[in-house]
């Protein structure tokens, strides 16, 4: 069997539809779920900005060494 060839001058269709009129990619999307997808992803960053908020806080609250680790670096190895 042979290979059919596209005529010459003509350009064969791309394998993925992502441009094509319509596509998701262009908003084919019902604006509803561009709306609850949207707060979905706010919510996410929220919670993760929260988390990073509150290791940070923790981290900063005391960025003196302790008497402990002030004497441990002190003290001559060997």
């Amino acid at each position: 069997m042979k290979k059919e060839e596209p005529a010459s001058g003509t350009v064969p269709s791309p394998a993925n539809d992502n441009g094509s009129p319509g596509s998701r990619a262009e908003g084919g999307l019902d604006p509803r779920i561009r709306i609850i997808a949207r707060a979905i992803g706010r919510q996410i960053a929220r919670e993760h900005y929260t988390a990073w908020e509150r290791k940070r806080r923790r981290q900063a609250a005391n960025d003196n060494a302790t008497p402990e680790r002030e004497e441990e670096e002190r003290k001559p190895e060997g």
